[in-house]
């Protein structure tokens, strides 16, 4: 009889990278999603733009404890050109376990604004109070909106540390065309009709996907 390969469950197609735990750093330390540092911006200043039009992204977080959190930061590099003032509403949701994806808003953390000629590139910080609790996947939400089209237009947005992936969730989607890009790091909808509120709740009907997602840093409190 021929031999019966088998996979096993660590090698299933349904096992998805971004939903292992992630051990938690020291107290004060930051962590963030599962992802490459995209161009490796922490390291040699590389960045990129994001989706240039209103919209939100999601990507997973799951810890291998329980911890809790007092701030959450993103890092823009630069205006880019930009002239109309970009918001990026950053929240948090439970797990939809049936379809990978975010279900109910747990809470709001705050707002990261670019208003240009005004707002100074580097880090900005947000002062929360959240626990996650270990062996809980989380969704962190980011609603990204501009005061104006005319960036859009232009096809511009500041530019931001980011995060990418290919990651199986993703992949159940496939594409739209053979000349469609790749989407393997967050969940997004809301494109192009997002109006700055984030939602009490979300479900999985036709989402889109984008390999790119603003690097959000938590600092671990306890």
């Amino acid at each position: 009889m021929p031999f019966v390969y088998s996979l096993s469950a660590e090698q299933s197609a349904d096992v998805t990278d971004n939903l292992q735990p992630i051990v938690a750093p020291a107290v004060n330390r930051y962590f963030h999603t599962w992802g490459l540092d995209y161009n490796a911006a922490s390291v040699n200043g590389g960045h990129s733009i994001h989706v240039p039009i209103n919209h939100i992204a999601f990507a997973p977080i799951k810890m291998a404890s329980t911890v809790s959190v007092n701030q959450a930061s993103m890092y823009i590099t630069a205006g880019n050109g930009t002239v109309d003032t970009w918001t990026y509403n950053l929240a948090l949701y439970t797990h939809n376990t049936t379809d990978d994806y975010p279900a109910t808003k747990i809470a709001d953390l705050g707002n990261f604004v670019w208003q240009p000629g005004v707002t100074a590139a580097g880090s900005q910080t947000l002062t929360i109070n959240q626990q996650l609790t270990m062996n809980t996947v989380y969704w962190i939400g980011i609603g990204i909106s501009a005061s104006g089209s005319t960036d859009y237009m232009a096809g511009l947005t500041p530019k931001l540390h980011q995060q990418t992936g290919d990651f199986a969730m993703y992949r159940k989607r496939g594409l739209s065309s053979v000349n469609s890009g790749s989407g393997s790091m967050s969940w997004t909808q809301n494109t192009g009709s997002y109006s700055g509120t984030m939602p009490a709740s979300v479900t999985y009907s036709t989402p889109g996907s984008t390999p790119l997602f603003p690097r959000i840093l938590f600092r671990r409190s306890a």
